[in-house]
Order: structure tokens, then C-alpha cells, then sequence
């Protein structure tokens, strides 16, 4: 896939969204103007993964995904309002604020994310079949992280998935810890793609901080999905700059539980993939004037996004019980 400047354009602003978004969120959590019914995952240094691997997926495709970060659901066509209204509890929010980040937009393929780990690789499976048997093409993305990839699940879906051939790729953001465990104490094999062999099936590692090095991987993967040919599995090589769920410390970048060495996380901030990115845009021939205004955009959408939701009324306590049936 080549990408036009529109395209280039479209990447960059589907990540600065995701990042400005995440900021705004979390200044406004740990302001603890609104309740929060639980710490929020960020996916703060992983935006490329969001915005490389849904900005140019159709609107039927399915996406399916585990709690870390917002860019691939902004990337989707989600809107922003709803993901913060979501957090906050309030009616407006699409599931009525029950079930909190736990949010479904089918106009837009976006099934929403499963309460526990591992959960997402059979709701990608059964997508896949669903997908299959409707002969239009539609492809499933399934994002998890590092962790998950140890849950039986993925092993039973991917096997499944290959058997039958189902039109998904597969993933993985290796973020290099399972919240406080780097993946080499707990893996034992260097590069989780390798899992691909076992289940007759591409695997492919990828650098995780160039948005269009996983656009290409993805659009890849897409191709051969759509052709009938079957699943990928993706390996992102990435990493998360704020702990592993936000507590307390606003200005906290290892987090309480983590024992990460300062020097690899300052490692990781040189390869911010934004940075790098608009960097690669500026020696392409962007003007900075034009990023310039993608970001303000961005932040000014997500400055709206939570006054919006932060003004929406919460659901009454009597509606706790209703659309748990069927009419």
C-alpha cells in the first residue's frame, strides 16, 4: 500500500487524537472532577498501533480489543464523547453509563472489550466466522498485549481461526511488560510471532513505534483476509509511558509498581512514534504550521469531549435493572 499525503495526513491526526485525548482524560481524572469507577489503562507511547491498524479498515470491519489506550476506537469512528462519557457513568454514553469503558458502536464495527483478559480472542473468532459466512469481505483486527498472549484462549482461537481459514489478524501490542514483569521472565520464547508457525499461519514482527511501518503490515494482512487466504499474526514492538493503570501521581511515569530502569523508559520517549512521525512528515515536505493545526484540533476536541460528558446527567437508579431482557 502506498500512502498518498491525505493518508500521511490521516495517520498523523488519527495518533495526535489519541494522545491529546489521553492527556485531556487524564488531567481530568486525576482533578477528580468526575467519579471514576475504575483506573484508566493509557496507551500513552502506543498510538502508532491504534492509528496504523484501524485508520484504514472499512466501517464493517470489526474491531475488537483489550482496555489499553483510545486510538483504535477513535481511529474507527467512534466519537471521542462517548468514550469519556463512558468512563464517567452518564446516559448519554452508548451503553447508558453501565459497564463503564466497556463500550459497543457496531455502525462502526467496534464490538467493545471483554471484562477479562483473554476474552477478546474468541469474540474475534466468532467474528470471523460471522464475517466468513457473510461473503463481503469484512476483515476482524483483534488487538491485545503481551500478556494475554500467554491465555489459552489465543492459542484455542488461533488454531481456529486457521483451520477455517477466518479473515483476522491478530495484533499483539508487546509492550515488554505484563505489569511489572518484562516479557523475559515470563516468556520463553524471544519474540511472540513466532506463535504464527505453530497455527500454519504468517507471523510477522513489526516496529511498533512507525505508524506506517504497522499500516503496511496491516494493510498486508488485510489483503490476504479479504482474499480468503486467512489469519496474520502481528507482532508490535512498542511501549507504554505511563504505568500500567493510572493511580494517584499524575507526574508518575514508571508508577508505583513498576521497577523499570529509567534509562530504557528515556530510551523509549527518543522513539515517541508522534515525534517521529512528524519529524518524517516535516523532511517530506509538511509545513509545521499544518501539524500545528492538527494538534490544536485535537486538543480542542478533547477539551469538548469531557466538559460534554462531564455535563451529561447520570442514569437514575431505578434504570439500574432495565434492558437486562429482551422485550
Amino acid at each position: 500500500m502506498e500512502f498518498s499525503r491525505d493518508h500521511l495526513l490521516m495517520l498523523y491526526r488519527d495518533m495526535v487524537r489519541g494522545r491529546k485525548f489521553e492527556e485531556e482524560f487524564m488531567e481530568a481524572h486525576f482533578k477528580a472532577s468526575e467519579p471514576w469507577g475504575f483506573h484508566p489503562h493509557l496507551g500513552v507511547g502506543q498510538e502508532a498501533l491504534g492509528a496504523g491498524g484501524c485508520t484504514f479498515l472499512r466501517p464493517d470491519d470489526y474491531l475488537v480489543k483489550s482496555h489499553r489506550g483510545a486510538t483504535q476506537e477513535l481511529a474507527k469512528g467512534m466519537p471521542m464523547r462517548q468514550i469519556v462519557a463512558g468512563a464517567y457513568g452518564k446516559k448519554t454514553a452508548l451503553n447508558e453509563g453501565k459497564g463503564g469503558g466497556h463500550l459497543s458502536y457496531m455502525e462502526r464495527g467496534i464490538v467493545g472489550i471483554g471484562g477479562t483478559i483473554g476474552t477478546c480472542f474468541p469474540m474475534a473468532t466468532g467474528l470471523g466466522i460471522a464475517a466468513q459466512r457473510a461473503g463481503r469481505e469484512q476483515v476482524v483486527i483483534c488487538f491485545f498485549g503481551d500478556g494475554a498472549a500467554q491465555r489459552g484462549t489465543l492459542h484455542e482461537s488461533m488454531n481456529w481461526a486457521s483451520v477455517l481459514r477466518l479473515p483476522i489478524i491478530w495484533l499483539c501490542e508487546n509492550n515488554l511488560y505484563y505489569v511489572s514483569m518484562h516479557v523475559s521472565e515470563a516468556m520463553a520464547v524471544k519474540d511472540l510471532a513466532t506463535l504464527a508457525d505453530s497455527y500454519a499461519m504468517p507471523g510477522e514482527i513489526v516496529d511498533g513505534q512507525d505508524v506506517v511501518a504497522v499500516a503496511k503490515a496491516v494493510a498486508r494482512a488485510v489483503e490476504r483476509a479479504r482474499k480468503g487466504e486467512g489469519p496474520t499474526f502481528l507482532e508490535c514492538k512498542t511501549y507504554r509511558y505511563r504505568p500500567h493503570e493510572e493511580g494517584n501521581d499524575p507526574d508518575s511515569y514508571a508508577g508505583a509498581e513498576d521497577s523499570r530502569d529509567p534509562e530504557e523508559l528515556k530510551h523509549w520517549l527518543a522513539r515517541d512514534p508522534i515525534k517521529l512521525f512528524r519529524e518524517r512528515l516535516l523532511d517530506q515536505g509538511f509545513k509545521a504550521e499544518e501539524l500545528d493545526a492538527v494538534d490544536r484540533a485535537a486538543t480542542d476536541e478533547a477539551r469538548e469531549a469531557v466538559a460534554w460528558a462531564a455535563a451529561s446527567p447520570l442514569p437514575e437508579p431505578e434504570e439500574a435493572f432495565e434492558g437486562l431482557y429482551a422485550d
